[in-house]
């Protein structure tokens, strides 16, 4: 199922006219049994509801792409593998989908994860920058709950054909991260790109 739309969604990237699919554009082999095992003992926790079946379908999913002449258009899937996703990390909450921003430098990261000390099915948004600090000194880090599930995050991910940031329309409460305004900017685009983008399906931020 995921690995079939994954496959469509790029097939229409690339044969998009006004898209240029930069990097990636490829859906991996689905990890072993015994991979997804060690991936789950290295969480520490039972993986989130849907992940196990989600990888049985699927490796990971890397593409990047960008409208040929609005240069603050294009999107990303990125889902890690398993053991990347769910192993061992220095990040409490584990990257599940990430965008790594590097304008302005250093870089910031913005990612859609899971914290195996919290809610085993709650997925949260996290904006960790590098040039950020907490008031005492501490790396800067936001995590907010997206009101999706793992299904549901799956499918806002295909509609919005992974526009950038999309995950800020989800995010409770909204807040001025610097990617925020992105959720305006792809409501507006997005249906003169693609007929069948709803607006009105991507929360109320924006």
């Amino acid at each position: 199922m995921w690995r079939d739309r994954f496959l469509a969604c790029i097939d229409e990237l690339k044969q998009h006219p006004d898209v240029d699919v930069w990097m990636g554009g490829e859906v991996d082999d689905p990890p072993s049994a015994e991979e997804l095992d060690r991936a789950e003992r290295e969480f520490g926790a039972p993986l989130p509801k849907g992940i196990r079946e989600l990888y049985e379908e699927l490796g990971g999913v890397n593409v990047t792409w960008g409208h040929r002449t609005q240069q603050s258009v294009g999107g990303i899937f990125n889902i890690g593998p398993a053991l990347l996703s769910f192993g061992k990390s220095d990040f409490e909450v584990r990257a599940f989908d990430y965008i790594v921003d590097m304008s302005p430098a250093p870089s910031s990261v913005y990612y859609a994860g899971y914290d195996p000390e919290g809610d085993p099915n709650q997925l949260l948004w996290v904006y960790y920058s590098e040039n950020e600090k907490t008031p005492d000194g501490q790396k800067f880090i936001d995590a907010r709950p997206l009101s999706l599930t793992l299904e549901e995050y799956l499918e806002a991910m295909l509609r919005s054909r992974g526009f950038a940031f999309w995950q800020e329309a989800f995010a409770s409460p909204a807040a001025q991260t610097p990617a925020a305004g992105n959720v305006a900017v792809m409501k507006r685009v997005m249906p003169e790109l693609f007929s069948d983008f709803d607006p009105a399906t991507f929360g109320a931020s924006g």
